[in-house]
């Protein structure tokens, strides 16, 4: 896969990426749901200003929980039309769902998994497949070095180890 083809909003996802926005959707509509049962219960006398207040607040919050649910609604739907990968990719080529292991050039290495934002753990080894690591390393193999921009200039990575996650 070429770095230009790569398009973030219809890669496939993980199964555990899948599942982080599933229960994101379904938070987010409870969500939506208690903030609209709120805006229902208002009065229909104009109140104080702290009223009016809470209620633009209630309104702009309702507006941003509608939009995220249509944003994570799509992106669950263009996984379902997204094209599964091929069973044609050995193991050893990197793709949306591998943990690489990788040596930088001062020695040090990391293991790291590729995967959508919705996987993140919070434990510091993700890289989203749109990020400049995350785009350069896409359908290398073990043993490639591969070169990529990064904030502090043009580095370069050794890829050690692949493995698929399924």
């Amino acid at each position: 896969m070429s770095t230009n083809e790569y398009d973030p909003a219809r890669a496939p996802l993980t199964p555990a990426a899948r599942r982080g926005l599933e229960d994101e959707l379904e938070q987010l509509r409870r969500q939506r749901d208690e903030v609209a049962r709120i805006l229902a219960g208002g009065t229909d006398s104009p109140g104080d200003s702290v009223d009016q207040a809470r209620t633009i607040e209630a309104m702009d919050r309702l507006a941003w929980l509608e939009d995220r649910i249509r944003e994570v609604s799509d992106r669950l739907e263009a996984d379902r039309s997204a094209p599964a990968p091929g069973p044609a990719e050995p193991g050893d080529v990197v793709t949306v769902g591998s943990t690489v292991t990788l040596e930088y050039s001062d020695g040090t290495t990391a293991t790291l998994r590729v995967g959508d934002i919705a996987e993140d753990l919070g434990e510091g080894n993700l890289i989203t497949p749109d990020s400049p690591l995350g785009l350069a390393l896409l359908g290398h193999r073990t043993g490639e070095t591969v070169g990529y921009d990064a904030p502090e200039g043009r580095l370069s990575v050794r890829v050690l180890e692949t493995a698929r996650n399924e």
